[in-house]
């Protein structure tokens, strides 16, 4: 099995990830989402992180199975990880000239994350919320991360 480094990440991918840093129960494979497909790798995965309110999926009953994550999605799953032990200072997402294209929902998330400086911008002070990350910089977002969880 390769890493692959610079492909892009799938959403269940990174979950994926993040129940393996939490040391997460995914022996239950019971499906949560409408397009999982009983049986796959990923199952117990999503259903351990569901459990555990990390994700909660699209407001459609979706996971979005096979799509890459974009960046602030990413960041709101790993809000969900640390939001109860990290000290989060009120911020803003200003600070990105971007600012306005960033989701609702991943306000708070994006701006907490980039001041405890686990996330960051991709470059002329841009956040670029829909872009998506390569596994790599999915891998270095999540380890960030352990210092809040152990």
């Amino acid at each position: 099995e390769l890493f692959e480094p610079n492909d892009k990440i799938t959403r269940e991918e990174f979950v994926k990830i993040c129940v393996k840093i939490l040391d997460l129960d995914s022996s239950d494979e019971s499906v949560v989402f409408s397009d999982e497909i009983p049986g796959e790798w990923y199952c117990g995965y999503l259903k351990a992180a569901y459990d555990s309110k990390i994700v909660a999926g699209k407001g459609d009953g979706t996971f979005g199975v096979g799509e890459p994550v974009s960046r602030q999605d990413m960041a709101v799953i790993l809000y969900n990880i640390i939001k109860e032990k990290a000290v989060i200072k009120e911020n803003s997402t200003e600070d990105f000239d971007d600012a306005d294209s960033i989701s609702a929902y991943a306000k708070d998330a994006v701006s907490c994350l980039s001041e405890l400086g686990i996330i960051n911008g991709t470059g002329d002070n841009l956040f670029s919320p829909l872009d998506t990350a390569t596994r790599a910089e999915a891998a270095k977002m999540a380890f960030g991360i352990l210092e809040y969880v152990k």
